[in-house]
């Protein structure tokens, strides 16, 4: 036999005997631990609106069951909360709910927000109006110190908002209509976006909303604040934009 052949089996006898050779071992993935979870994950609540907590515990193997909690607020004069959950928007501010579940914990921060919902209709000045582009004249001239109507009616979620915006001609005919939604910042003020369409066929086009910035005032059935107007719309002349810088005049909520 060749010493080459001698060699070959001599390791293979070793490593088969050998205790400390090659092995497949499994190692084991520890179980995820149990989390406390609150639903619904609400971060804004309206002041005067209420709102049923849940809390879940989520368990390792990925199983939700719904428990019964212990509940808490740092600020129970802002977010005052039941023992079944129930949380009500007291005064506007801040605070921190607590679910306490056994050895489990969950804080949730909430924030209690002015309520703008409803049917709001009044009207505009526009302060300044600078003309941007297109052919003619600046249609922008005399429209400085003019008020035209406008309606909104808005839906609120927490601090958040939706719903749609009309303007109207000096003679009250619908002139612009279109969604708009946004929230209410630190400061409780109603920020608004959207992009309202002419439905003036002889004047095709859109007008681009933005730095809406409104707050509540007197008995919170006035809103008072600004925004800026960006049209796009064609006239006699061609296709027009200018840049309208607007003033909320008296602009009220009807209430159901």
């Amino acid at each position: 036999m060749k010493v080459s052949s001698l060699v070959t089996l001599g390791l293979v006898a070793w490593s088969c005997g050998n205790p400390t050779g090659p092995s497949s071992t499994t190692t084991s993935v520890p179980p995820r631990p149990d989390l406390l979870m609150i639903t619904p994950a609400i971060d804004g609540l309206k002041i005067g609106s209420t709102e049923t907590l849940t809390a879940v515990v989520l368990s390792g193997d990925g199983t939700q069951r719904t428990v019964v909690a212990s509940w808490s607020s740092d600020a129970p004069e802002v977010v005052a909360i039941g023992r079944d959950g129930r949380v009500r928007g007291a005064s506007l501010g801040k605070t921190t709910i607590r679910a306490k579940f056994e050895t489990l914990a969950q804080d949730r921060a909430i924030r209690v927000v002015p309520d703008y919902e409803g049917t709001w209709s009044g009207g505009y000045r526009i302060a300044n109006c600078t003309w941007m582009s297109g052919p003619g004249p600046s249609y922008c001239k005399g429209l400085a110190g003019a008020v035209f109507p406008l309606k909104a009616v808005v839906t609120q979620s927490g601090d958040r908002l939706s719903g749609t915006l009309e303007f109207y001609t000096n003679t009250h005919d619908p002139f612009e209509a279109g969604p708009v939604e946004g929230a209410i910042d630190d400061s409780g003020a109603l920020v608004l976006s959207g992009t309202i369409s002419s439905v003036m066929s002889e004047q095709p086009g859109e007008t681009r909303l933005s730095d809406w910035n409104t707050t509540l005032i007197g008995d919170a059935d006035q809103m008072a604040g600004r925004f800026v107007r960006y049209p796009h719309f064609r006239n006699f002349w061609g296709w027009q934009e200018s840049r309208e810088d607007c003033e909320i005049v008296k602009v009220t909520r009807s209430r159901p």
